[in-house]
């Protein structure tokens, strides 16, 4: 299988406030569909993971991705108007994904909404 070309996401955005993140794209504001609202995160995960041909298309007819979600790998944590780096932990496909902060103990995040984004190995995360 060939390893599909690197894409970053040089449109992602997530600015802080009022307690959650406003999360857009560079096609606008990310909102729901049935309320027209828009979606506000409490917490925004970037977890960097290998990905690679699935060997088969969606629905659509475009190629489908299989992420190489297991074992652990860089992550960047977006919490409260904080950004903290981390590790992602699936290193027991048994168990749910595991957030481990610098202190190699799992992160309390708060309750609410969390957005996990995939992002290839090696993607730069900038946070001002």
């Amino acid at each position: 299988m060939s390893r599909r070309p690197a894409r970053r996401p040089r449109w992602l955005t997530a600015s802080y406030s009022d307690n959650a993140y406003a999360y857009s794209t560079a096609l606008g504001a990310l909102t729901d569909q049935d309320t027209g609202q828009p979606i506000k995160p409490v917490n925004v995960i970037l977890i960097q993971v290998a990905h690679h041909d699935a060997g088969f298309t969606d629905v659509n007819g475009a190629p489908a991705v299989d992420f190489d979600l297991q074992g652990t790998g860089p992550a960047d944590v977006f919490t409260r108007g904080h950004h903290y780096k981390a590790t992602w932990d699936l290193s027991n496909p048994e168990l749910p994904l595991k957030i481990v902060g610098a202190d190699s103990k799992v992160m309390p995040l708060p309750s609410g909404l969390t957005w996990v984004h995939l992002v290839d190995p090696g993607t730069a995360i900038t946070a001002s």
